[in-house]
């Protein structure tokens, strides 16, 4: 049986939750003829109540996911946890009876994203231009810069969640569905490899996420104008440290104030994966497909400053170290390079 998987939405919990991915098991798709989805398509709560939990009054209202369904904002504010609970399993209608699918761990862990994690969507975002009310795209990119780019990419594209034919990037979703955006970039996506985290968990506000947002609706969503010859010839070129960035010498003196530069700019970007000493235990290491180094250990410290410098403007291919020749200045590499020193 193949298995979905459903985030724990505390704020603190990060508990993936094995799930039968299948038709809802109870009768409730069979009552409705407007969304003509089946299987697996129909198995998520999203399908009948939307991304913005309005369900017929939200985005859902028209278009090929309408259901007629109600959304599950008001029930969230006015029922109790026991009786939100009983929705799930049943007690008010048998056609939402949920409870030989669901285990009562994850059918709580549903009572409590209902309670704790809903915010109301259209004060939000503007449901005609799909932009945010209010957001500040520059402190996005700073955001997204610090925790996205690892996986997603610089411009959002390293990641096609559709196909050559429908090619869907990040810029694409925020676009389009800015809706699913927000929910997933605050819950994050479970199943998702490497494990896609929850900004709730890592302590992000709304504000942030929206920030996000605008900076996300910035992003291109046509396919890289790079052919797979060119994309193998570059990874190819950037695999090993050219002789002459060993030979760079690093123009900026070691001082403390340089030292203090460049540990304010690792602990805002870098620490997320490396950690806060540089030791590969950061908060997103265990999501990443592969480890962050120790930043303490030989591989690391043998390098030259040049090489050091060079890996931090062009990254490490087939790795989720991302070139950071976009987000900071040569200045500023050379900076984190005295700062990285202090871990020898």
């Amino acid at each position: 049986m193949d298995t979905c998987a459903l985030r724990h939405p505390g704020l603190s919990v990060k508990r993936l939750i094995p799930l039968p991915c299948l038709p809802i098991a109870a009768d409730s798709w069979a009552t409705q003829e407007t969304n003509t989805r089946s299987g697996a398509d129909t198995w998520r709560c999203k399908e009948c109540h939307g991304w913005d939990y309005l369900g017929r009054d939200g985005a859902y209202a028209s278009g090929s996911h309408f259901t007629g369904f109600p959304g599950v904002a008001d029930a969230a504010q006015s029922l109790s946890d026991e009786e939100l609970l009983g929705v799930m399993k049943g007690e008010t209608s048998a056609d939402h009876d949920f409870s030989a699918v669901m285990p009562d761990v994850a059918l709580n862990a549903l009572v409590m994203l209902l309670k704790e994690g809903l915010v109301d969507v259209p004060q939000v975002i503007n449901y005609e231009t799909k932009a945010p009310v209010e957001a500040d795209a520059a402190h996005g990119e700073e955001l997204w810069n610090r925790l996205c780019t690892f996986c997603h990419g610089p411009d959002g594209r390293n990641i096609n969640f559709g196909d050559d034919e429908e090619p869907e990037y990040v810029g694409t979703v925020a676009q389009e569905n800015p809706q699913e955006f927000l929910h997933k970039d605050r819950f994050g996506q479970p199943g998702s490899d490497p494990e896609m985290p929850s900004t709730v968990d890592l302590g992000w506000s709304l504000q942030d996420v929206l920030d996000v947002l605008a900076f996300a609706q910035t992003m291109p969503t046509e396919p890289p104008d790079v052919s797979p010859s060119e994309h193998e010839a570059m990874e190819e070129e950037e695999e090993e440290v050219p002789d002459e960035a060993n030979a760079l010498v690093n123009p900026i003196e070691v001082t403390e104030d340089s030292i203090a530069t460049g540990a304010g700019l690792f602990a805002a970007t870098c620490s997320p994966c490396h950690g806060e000493t540089g030791q590969g235990d950061g908060p997103l290491a265990k999501a990443l497909a592969e480890p962050p180094a120790n930043l303490h250990e030989d591989p690391v410290q043998v390098n030259s400053d040049g090489a050091l410098f060079w890996i931090s403007t062009h990254g490490v291919p087939d790795t989720p170290m991302q070139p950071w020749e976009q987000v900071f200045s040569e200045e500023e590499r050379w900076h984190l390079v005295n700062f990285l020193r202090t871990f020898r």
